[in-house]
């Protein structure tokens, strides 16, 4: 529980420690949360091999939430990244008015969409398809709401055209899985 509220604070950090060049994924706050997943992911391996019985009734849902702390800790470092080379004030307003910021979040959102969804077609997994097609739509109203919304420009552009490339990428190779016997 310690970890998992360390995890959702510090990503709220600039991450900058004093008198150090900031470099991602190699400072502290990265590392310390990069291993806070690790440590996460190796309770719930072991429990998972030492005591099944814990995990029988809630199955799916310790591992979605290590993937969505995993999710929201890659949003962190993402932005801390583009903040320091962007030269972005780290504070919410001049964050949420950077088109870098919003048109990376956009595509990579997006990347990480496609990657689920191949995923879970190549593993005929509807439910797996369904969270990253959920993705894929939370892309979109982004787009329409938050990116429309800041006016035209280059950004906008290169954030449309990245997403509607990658969409098609999608409809390519990873078409919805059939049903299986359960869900029919």
């Amino acid at each position: 529980v310690a970890l998992l509220v360390l995890l959702v604070v510090t990503n709220f950090q600039d991450g900058v420690v004093y008198r150090q060049t900031w470099l991602p994924l190699v400072n502290p706050l990265e590392e310390g949360a990069a291993f806070a997943l690790l440590g996460l992911v190796v309770f719930y391996r072991a429990v998972e091999r030492y005591y099944p019985a814990l995990l029988a009734q809630a199955r799916p849902w310790p591992a979605v939430a290590i993937m969505a702390f995993g999710f929201w800790w890659l949003n962190g470092a993402l932005m801390r990244a583009l903040a320091w080379y962007g030269d972005v004030a780290w504070n919410m307003a001049s964050l949420w008015d950077s088109r870098l910021i919003q048109t990376t979040f956009a595509l990579f959102w997006m990347l990480i969409a496609l990657v689920v969804m191949v995923h879970a077609t190549r593993r005929a997994s509807r439910q797996e398809w369904l969270c990253g097609a959920a993705l894929l739509v939370v892309v979109m109203v982004k787009l329409m709401l938050v990116d429309s919304a800041g006016g035209g420009g280059l950004s906008r552009a290169v954030a449309f055209i990245g997403v509607a490339i990658l969409v098609l990428i999608v409809g390519y190779f990873s078409p919805l899985p059939p049903k299986t016997g359960d869900e029919k």
